[in-house]
This record gives C-alpha cells, structure tokens and sequence, in this order.
C-alpha cells in the first residue's frame, strides 16, 4: 500500500498544528516531520519491514531521549499468535483493565517499570488506536552496519546504541486522517513524559 497525498497532506496538517519541520518528500522520497515539543525531539517518518510482494509500510511517530533505558516493553495487538504464546506458556503484562486487557498483548523484561510507562493516559491513548494495526515500543535505539568487504556477500548486523533511547509507535498501511497522526503523538509523547519522571527518580 502506498503511501500517498492523502498521508502527506494528514502528516503536514499534524507537524504545522506542533510547529514540527514537515519536509514533503519529491519523486520516489516520503515526506516525514521532525521537531522538538517541549524536550522531546519528535520524528514521523515512513519504515519498511521485508522484501519484494512480502514488504510492508508504516508510518513511525518516535520520540527520542539521549539516555539509555534498562528495561524494554512491546505492545502489540492481541490476535492469534499471541493467544499461542500464552498457551505455551509465555505470561503476558496484565493490568487488570478488561478492555485494554483484551485488546492488547504487552510484554516487558520489568513488569514494575512497564506498569509505570503504561499508565492509565496512555492505555487511553492506546485503545483510541484499537482500530489501526499497531506495534508500540519503548527500548534502546538500534543502529546498523554493513559486515564484510563486498557489497553482494556483506550482512546488515544490528547494534544496540548505550546512549539513547526511543519510544515508538508504528502504524501499518495508509493513513489519511491527521487525528490518527494526533492519537499516535499524543501516546508518544504521554509515554515519553513517563519514560522521563522514570529516569529522573533513578
């Protein structure tokens, strides 16, 4: 699916609202924003998981932090998979909200801190985007490298970066309506808020 005039026109409308930079892209580049609000410097960006008929496109609002974390949590919606991985054992992070509960599937290597980020604001936000096809993210950045002398032979091998962090929600196929694009900065930037009170009391 691609990603058109509709989104461009959605994603100019959500970076002049937050006085974020909107760059709208020419030929066969997207347009993305970027920008601080507040302190949080903000990215929305198109990314591409796969390759050939198997490739597919989001849409990213990223917020990042110059520090890294020592807990990680993914948020996905909950759909077969999910339901196996519980059968066979593996718990989920439960937060006693039926709604959010039943819609959601969230794993995190610190249950503790994970409960904190995902408060209550923020599973609002969240099931405000029940109907999108999303993956939420709080972890360290990620950078990668090309190994090996020859292009054609090399491998792409990915790094964890020590000094920064990012909160990220990707929203799969086409968006067209700017209030998509708010939703998702608005948990972003809520969860951002947390990760920032989280590191302060460390």
């Amino acid at each position: 699916m691609v990603l058109g005039i509709e989104f461009r026109s959605a994603l100019r409308c959500v970076a002049e609202r937050h006085g974020l930079e909107f760059i709208p892209g020419r030929f066969f580049s997207s347009p993305y924003a970027f920008g601080d609000i507040g302190k949080k410097h903000i990215r929305i960006t198109k990314v591409r998981f796969g390759h050939g008929h198997h490739m597919e496109e989001y849409v990213r609002v990223a917020a990042e932090f110059p520090f890294a974390l020592n807990s990680d949590l993914e948020v996905t919606k909950e759909g077969f998979l999910n339901k196996l991985i519980k059968y066979l054992g593996r718990r989920e992070l439960e937060f006693d909200d039926r709604e959010f509960d039943s819609e959601y599937f969230v794993r995190s290597n610190n249950p503790p801190e994970a409960k904190k980020l995902l408060n209550i604001r923020a599973r609002h936000s969240l099931l405000s985007l029940s109907r999108a096809d999303i993956c939420f993210l709080v972890k360290n950045s990620e950078y990668s490298r090309e190994i090996g002398a020859l292009w054609w032979a090399s491998k792409r091998r990915h790094y964890t970066n020590p000094e920064k962090s990012e909160v990220i929600c990707d929203i799969k196929g086409e968006i067209k309506d700017p209030h998509v694009l708010e939703d998702a900065l608005e948990l972003v930037l809520d969860v951002a808020g947390n990760v920032e009170s989280a590191q302060s009391n460390n």
